[in-house]
């Protein structure tokens, strides 16, 4: 005897219940995409310089912004008793603004040194830092080769 191959049998007829599932599967998903999308573009951070944060603090408020400049030799002072608590000065030659800072600064800060802080304006004028950014003036700078150099380097 030959058996028949078992088949499972199926409703082929889609319940009522389907169609919203879909419709509501579809809508929570829009909605995901959309806030993620606006999630993405709500949080415009300005990035400028000490001169142009001068020009325009009344536009900026104490809305979050990065701030450029470079560190005031003999500025730079910690809390008594801290070893997180920062104070300094940032410059671009005409303008000067106070920075206050509350972590661990970067290993390439220094005086002189390029800074990006990104962080706000208090009240009292300094700017409070949530993150500090710093770039060694020194150790990146391009060095122009000398002529006793060049006879120095082998050839090949």
């Amino acid at each position: 005897m030959e058996q028949e191959p078992h088949l499972l049998e199926y409703d082929s007829e889609p319940t009522a219940r389907t169609p919203w599932r879909f419709l509501a599967g579809t809508i929570v998903a829009a909605v995901a995409i959309v806030f993620v999308a606006m999630s993405a573009f709500d949080k415009e951070v300005y990035f400028l310089t000490v001169s142009e944060h001068a020009a325009r603090s009344a536009e900026i408020g104490a809305q979050e912004f990065r701030l450029k400049g470079n560190v005031v030799e003999g500025s730079h002072y910690m809390r008594e008793g801290t070893l997180s608590e920062h104070m300094f000065t940032l410059e671009d030659g005409s303008h000067r603004m106070q920075v206050f800072f509350a972590g661990a600064l970067p290993d390439t800060f220094a005086d002189e040194a390029e800074v990006v802080a990104l962080g706000s304006m208090r009240e009292d004028g300094v700017f409070e830092a949530v993150d500090v950014v710093a770039k060694c003036p020194s150790r990146y700078e391009e060095q122009v080769p000398t002529a006793s150099a060049a006879a120095q380097s082998p050839t090949r």
